[in-house]
């Protein structure tokens, strides 16, 4: 296989995430990308091999991930077992998934350690896009309304965005460790990038335990570095995929 495979839908990619499929949907990956031009293989291909080599897994554990690719619409297969791999806009549409974007996926995406990462990440990266758009959007219109002769533009210089293990657990599911944990694999793996945001307070040290008594949940948290007291914002995020808009 070569670097570059293509670009998948993020809303697939983040359905796959919210359904704990990504050791059959890397699987799915493999075949749909060593089958390319047919669309379509028997298991009794010699590519199959190859498919289940680079995975690393075993023809049991490969033939499990079969059927579960099957039964969830993702393959098809015909009495002469012949395996038909779908389409992304048809597992778009039959999930109901929106149309949204597309992000790239290369080989080096596909192996184990950094697999549920970029899959993570590219969920994770798109909603930093789309928040951030957003929210520059909302205050330009705002502004045109002060200033109706003013051309304005969204400006790109402030690429990040404040996320949290809580928010994002009810955004699109998950525990905050698993979050967590996910996040810190996304940024391992240069898929996120991350900034942590802290501000110094002029408090004695010894202020410290009430700081923390008088904290509210959704407030930076009070922490020490250096003997001095800091508050902890929300640590912010970047993308770092190729995202593109899905033109079909």
């Amino acid at each position: 296989m070569i670097g570059h495979l293509g670009h998948i839908p993020v809303s697939i990619n983040q359905y796959v995430y919210q359904h704990n499929l990504e050791t059959y949907y890397r699987t799915f990956l493999a075949l749909k990308y060593r089958f390319a031009l047919s669309g379509n293989f028997k298991r009794d291909d010699v590519n199959v091999l190859h498919v289940i080599e680079e995975l690393g897994i075993s023809r049991r554990t490969f033939s499990n991930h079969i059927k579960k690719l099957i039964h969830i619409g993702f393959l098809d297969v015909d009495g002469y077992d012949l395996h038909y791999i779908r389409g992304y806009n048809y597992i778009r549409k039959s999930k109901k998934l929106k149309k949204g974007r597309k992000v790239e996926f290369t080989y080096s995406d596909l192996t184990p350690m950094k697999f549920a990462s970029y899959i993570f990440g590219s969920v994770v990266g798109y909603l930093v896009l789309k928040r951030r758009f957003d929210k520059r959007r909302a205050e330009l219109e705002k502004d045109v309304l002060k200033h109706p002769r003013r051309k304005s533009k969204i400006s790109r210089k402030d690429d990040t965005f404040p996320l949290s293990a809580r928010y994002l657990s009810k955004l699109i599911g998950g525990s905050k460790s698993k979050i967590n944990d996910r996040l810190k694999e996304a940024v391992n793996n240069k898929y996120l990038y991350l900034y942590k945001d802290f501000e110094r307070l002029e408090v004695p040290v010894v202020y410290l335990q009430e700081l923390i008594k008088q904290h509210q949940e959704g407030e930076s948290f009070p922490i020490v570095r250096n003997g001095q007291i800091y508050l902890q914002h929300p640590f912010r995020y970047s993308n770092m995929h190729i995202i593109k808009r899905i033109t079909k």
